[in-house]
């Protein structure tokens, strides 16, 4: 008997002791410190599809936006960025291969809005099961907002200041179109006659964008946007008389919603 209890009480401290291992192999990632290095190794733990991944509990509070950025000269980089109990457990995650850019465009790029303490996680992987080799985390705070304190700030209303870059979210009870699009509208004042830059970058979905003079969601339409660049995402560069207007973010995917930055500027060439 006494044997039986000393095997459960061993095999109970041996389960501690490896939760308190994996616990200490996932490294703290704080935005704006140095690069974080990491390993993907045969080791590691594997995924359901047999790619093996590292975990990273990244160090985040409430308000803030967060680009991470995964980059490796050896393998095809795959990132995931979301909140939930584990890296293995994530709710709402964010996900990307290639749009970090590097020297063979390869590098991985997610940009989130943290609305709440999370846990958030980043885990890194490769596109496919023979992916190991070295990584570097760069992660970056950008100078946003989030929709949500914009409304709160200004009693409902979605209230843009020029120079403002405000991260926000398409759902499915945002206004809606006729045809049935979801849509947000964010007010804001041309001043002078300089050149207004909108660009709106969505990894969610199609992104469209239009410049109503007077208001939302009636208005003048005064431009508008779909894909620039080779992507989906929308940009506007317009000479802008002085008075209210209008940005309205949509998308071309009928129902489609998720999230999405806004971010604004004068000055520059018009379009």
């Amino acid at each position: 008997m006494f044997s039986l209890r000393a095997s459960a009480v061993l095999a109970a401290a041996a389960l501690t002791i490896s939760s308190g291992a994996m616990a200490q192999s996932q490294p703290e990632v704080t935005p704006g410190g140095a690069p974080t290095p990491g390993e993907l190794k045969e080791t590691d733990p594997v995924l359901e599809d047999g790619r093996v991944y590292g975990c990273h509990r990244l160090n985040v509070r409430p308000g803030q936006v967060v680009e991470v950025i995964m980059a490796s000269t050896d393998f095809d980089a795959f990132l995931m960025v979301g909140k939930g109990s584990s890296c293995r457990s994530m709710i709402n995650a964010k996900t990307d291969d290639d749009s970090g850019g590097g020297p063979e465009g390869l590098d991985a790029q997610v940009v989130v809005a943290v609305d709440d303490g999370g846990p958030w996680w980043i885990r890194t992987s490769g596109v496919n099961q023979t992916h190991f080799g070295e990584y570097y985390l760069h992660t970056t705070l950008m100078p946003a907002v989030l929709g949500v304190e914009v409304r709160r700030a200004n009693r409902g209303r979605d209230v843009i200041e020029m120079g403002q870059i405000v991260a926000d979210r398409l759902t499915d009870e945002s206004p809606q179109s006729a045809d049935g699009i979801y849509f947000r509208c964010h007010d804001f004042v041309a001043e002078g006659s300089m050149v207004t830059e909108i660009l709106l970058n969505a990894a969610d979905f199609d992104a469209y964008l239009t410049v109503k003079a007077g208001g939302c969601p009636g208005g003048r339409v005064v431009a508008e946007n779909d894909d620039f660049d080779d992507t989906l995402d929308s940009r506007i560069r317009r000479r802008l008389p002085p008075g209210p207007y209008a940005i309205v973010v949509s998308t071309v995917d009928g129902y489609a919603t998720g999230d999405y930055l806004l971010t604004t500027s004068v000055g520059g060439i018009e379009d």
